[in-house]
Formats: C-alpha cells, structure tokens, sequence
C-alpha cells in the first residue's frame, strides 16, 4: 500500500537464511509520544494536535478499507510519529485481513483487548471496517488523556 500515512516498505533483503525488512524512520510510537509530551512538557496534546493525528489517522483507514483490507489490531502502539512535524504513519499489518474477496466469516480473537469492536468482544465472526472505526475512537480518546 502506497499512502502518506502508512509506513514505507523501503527494502526487503534475504541475508545468511533471515529476513529483513527496512521501514521508514520515525521517531517513536504514540503511546511514547504521549508518555513524552507529558514528561517534557508537562502537558497533555493540544486539541488542534490531536485534530492533526487524527485525520491522518483517518486517512491511512480510509485508504486502507477502499482497498479491501481490515486492519483488525488499531492501537496507539501502532502509530508511528516523527515528533517536530506530527507525521503519523500507521505500522504492524501482522493481523491485517483482505475483506472484498475472502470476506467473513473472521476470526473473532482480534486486535487488543481495550480497542477491540464491540462485535468481535460478542464473539460475532462478521465484522468489518467499523471495528477498525471504532478502535480509532478508542485511540482518539486516549489521546485526550
């Protein structure tokens, strides 16, 4: 997937029988970022940051379901973010899952328990990109925090 807020896949090389994969850079996860802000700072974001975050947040899952995928695990660990221009890119595509072609039933063991969709909590194997929407909202509340 080629997006401004997912990361780059620079290279992929086969090296004495491992595998590596080289990403973008960026300067930590989210979660870091916020535990950072308050320790540096001494402040929570402000709005107007977290209005930033979140449309780009927004975008990589928007991008993300036009092409037929599910991320299935969103959470601020994975949300990367360059910290002087707020440049978020979303990571960890491990329990990503194709929907227009194989569709559900899914699994319903899915994504981190405090972001998880209350479809999947019910053990309901047919969901979909709102349980990707709806972790997102968990995100962005905890950015408020």
């Amino acid at each position: 997937m080629s997006h401004p807020n997912i990361i780059e896949c620079k290279r992929v090389e086969l090296e004495s029988g491992r595998l590596y994969i080289v990403f973008e850079y960026c300067d930590m996860n989210l979660t870091t970022f916020m535990q950072e802000k308050k320790r540096k700072e001494g402040r929570k974001l402000h709005e107007s940051e977290i209005r930033y975050i979140m449309r780009q947040i927004l975008s990589a899952i928007e991008y993300m379901h036009s092409k037929g995928y599910l991320h299935r695990d969103i959470k601020p660990e994975n949300f990367v973010i360059v910290e002087n221009t707020l440049e978020v890119k979303l990571i960890d595509f491990g329990t990503a899952r194709e929907i227009i072609k194989s569709g559900p039933p899914f699994s319903t063991y899915v994504s981190t328990r405090w972001y998880r969709a209350p479809e999947c909590v019910l053990r309901s194997n047919h969901y979909g990109p709102p349980s990707d929407i709806f972790a997102i909202g968990c995100v962005m509340a905890e950015l408020f925090n």
